[in-house]
């Protein structure tokens, strides 16, 4: 059985426990309510200039819309460049 004291004590605790709770929950919306305020929106005209060639405008780079165009081109069976390793392509 437990004293007074120790009674005390223990609901001092759980109070405390759940303010914790309570404090670590609204941390956490006040930071990703802070993300999405803070966070832009991207806009970039993608246009298609035929050929499986996209052009975007913000970037101002040409992209290739097949990402493995080395093997469906024929260039290269195994979609790397040959007389290379798949160790030398990565960054």
């Amino acid at each position: 059985m437990l004293s007074v004291e120790q009674k005390l004590l223990k609901t001092r605790l759980n109070r405390r426990s759940k303010r914790a709770i309570i404090m670590t929950k609204l941390k956490t919306w006040v930071a990703a309510a802070a993300m999405l305020a803070l966070s832009g929106a991207a806009q970039s005209a993608l246009i298609n200039r035929g050929g499986g060639m996209i052009y975007d405008t913000t970037a101002n780079i040409t992209w290739l819309a097949d990402m493995n165009y080395a093997y469906t081109s024929g260039y290269a069976a195994s979609g790397v460049a040959p007389g290379s390793t798949w160790d030398e392509n990565t960054i």
